[in-house]
């Protein structure tokens, strides 16, 4: 009867240290499960921020762009009218002096 005893002492023992160890081990996936939805979040939100940081980038560079063209045909427009009006004024000289 006391082998009994002491084998039912026994595996209540290991019984009441397994359950402590897999509710630690709950715990720790509960605390796992918990951390990764926020890096998930975290991804999300970063992925978000890059997204909209590039298209806001694009669109200050189409922006930039199309200014730049704009002043770069001006500045050439001016440039060839000015470079037309000269060579009239010399062909107009040219042809009064002759």
């Amino acid at each position: 009867m006391a082998e009994i005893k002491f084998h039912s002492q026994t595996f209540q023992t290991w019984f009441h240290e397994t359950g402590n160890r897999l509710a630690a081990q709950d715990e720790l996936l509960a605390h796992l499960h918990t951390s990764l939805r926020q890096q998930q979040h975290d991804l999300v939100a970063a992925r978000t921020e890059v997204h909209t940081s590039a298209d806001n980038l694009h669109q200050a560079m189409q922006h930039t762009f199309s200014s730049m063209k704009g002043e770069i045909s001006h500045e050439m427009s001016t440039a060839l009218s000015t470079q037309m009006d000269r060579f009239e004024a010399l062909l107009s000289k040219k042809h009064r002096s002759e």
